[in-house]
């Protein structure tokens, strides 16, 4: 009888007790759900207008399920997309990564139903800090607001290029999943941007690693705007054409082509306007200093002849020589590498285009060196490990057998910008024996 009592008391205990529980988490429940939404809205919430609200139908897009929505061409940077729930517009949360990232940054962005970004934060920058945009620009968030997806007034940091073009693109693709699925409307590009976004493909001396590298230069006459290449390379002028715009490109020795927005060349029917831009571009003469380099290699080098090229690349000086019996060409080319600095090669060709030879000064990768001879050049040794084995690779390539596996693994940004100064050589001879030799 006593441990029937005590048996009764415990169950009485334990419902008591239940009852209680589900009675705290009746009145809990809710408020801790509330808890957890604004710990999720809050950043969405920090980038949209005033009076904003998301429900528990905002969430329109979400990178952990992306079968259970019906958004299409979602880019692997989107990681969720809300819709506001008074109609204001949206809020999408992604990611951007740069050649310096450790891991990508997080970024969210509010954009208003017509189309607008309405705010813009980073909520995680994993670059590295000597590279952080908002160190070097702190006004570069608020550039955004108010941009459509053109993002027209939106450029690029100096010496921040690599993360704040990672931005940019991750909030040019967040926008673009809103306009493929009729979402908001698409923003029209001015033709001066629609020119300047196809230098990197027109120019390669202009550009480092796909982006734009150039210093504005100042308006005058037909040119609107303009940038004059990091490396001494050449110059791109955005000009007026009447009502229309045109981008001319000049390289280092003053040969200049011109294009329109649709990217057909327009050369010979502009003449005046070449004229002025070859004439307001204010090349550098790196005649002695390419000599300088040849003859350290070609002490016997006779009849050393400048001769003109045709293309727009890394390549800044070109000569014809004789050493002995035989012929060979020499190109001088500066390609960007880490930190915006610029090497210089002296790459010698044969007459039927192969490398003979090929010299680097200031190869500067972040490991502190400052000469490296290479391919076989007999200057000695870096006292590097990363480049044993490197030296006498390029000997005897021609146009057609430049690969990736002429790069260096911890040196990838100097032998990439090496390898790709390679390929404008190769180019610029093919340009000399197209069209002949020039003084």
């Amino acid at each position: 009888m006593k441990l029937l009592k005590t048996l009764v008391i415990l169950l009485i205990i334990i419902a008591i007790f239940g009852g209680a529980m589900f009675a705290l988490n009746l009145y809990t429940g809710p408020i801790i759900e509330e808890n957890n939404a604004g710990a999720e809205f809050a950043p969405l919430l920090a980038v949209m207008p005033e009076g904003s609200v998301f429900d528990g139908e905002a969430l329109l897009y979400s990178a952990e399920n992306p079968t259970a929505s019906s958004l299409k061409d979602v880019p692997a940077s989107v990681l969720s997309v809300y819709k506001e729930a008074n109609g204001l517009g949206y809020a999408i949360r992604c990611t951007g990564e740069s050649n310096y990232s450790t891991a990508p940054m997080e970024i969210t962005i509010g954009i208003s139903a017509d189309g607008k970004i309405c705010g813009v934060q980073i909520d995680a920058y994993n670059d590295t800090a000597s590279f952080d945009f908002r160190t070097k620009d702190p006004g570069y968030l608020s550039t955004y607001i108010g941009q459509d997806s053109s993002l027209s007034g939106v450029g690029l940091v100096a010496g921040s290029t690599y993360s704040s073009t990672a931005f940019k693109n991750a909030v040019s693709e967040a926008m673009g999943v809103l306009i493929a699925n009729d979402l908001i409307a698409e923003g029209v590009k001015t033709d001066a941007q629609i020119l300047t976004e196809m230098i990197p493909s027109l120019h390669t001396g202009l550009t480092s690693g796909g982006f734009l590298k150039g210093t504005a230069v100042e308006a005058s006459g037909n040119i609107t705007e303009g940038y004059k290449a990091l490396n001494g390379t050449g110059y791109a002028f955005i000009m007026k054409n009447g009502e229309a715009s045109l981008l001319a490109i000049v390289n280092a020795v003053g040969t200049c082509k011109l294009y329109d927005t649709t990217g057909a060349d327009v050369t010979e029917a502009n003449t005046a306007l070449v004229e002025e831009a070859v004439a307001a571009a204010a090349l550098q003469d790196f005649s002695a200093d390419a000599q300088n380099m040849l003859t350290a290699t070609y002490a016997d080098a006779t009849e050393i002849t400048p001769v003109t090229f045709t293309t727009f690349g890394n390549v800044v000086y070109a000569a014809s020589f004789v050493t002995g019996e035989n012929t060979y060409y020499a190109f001088y080319s500066r390609p960007l590498t880490y930190e915006d600095s610029a090497m210089a090669i002296c790459t010698v060709l044969d007459a039927n285009g192969a490398i003979v030879s090929q010299d680097i000064k200031e190869f500067l990768f972040g490991h502190g060196v400052e000469y490296l001879p290479a391919y076989g050049s007999g200057y000695g040794d870096t006292g590097s490990d990363v480049f044993k084995g490197y030296e006498g690779q390029f000997a005897g390539i021609t146009s057609g057998t430049v690969s990736d596996e002429l790069l260096v693994s911890g040196a990838t940004v100097s032998s990439t910008a090496v390898k790709l100064a390679t390929q404008d050589v190769f180019a610029a001879f093919e340009s000399i024996q197209i069209g002949g030799e020039q003084e």
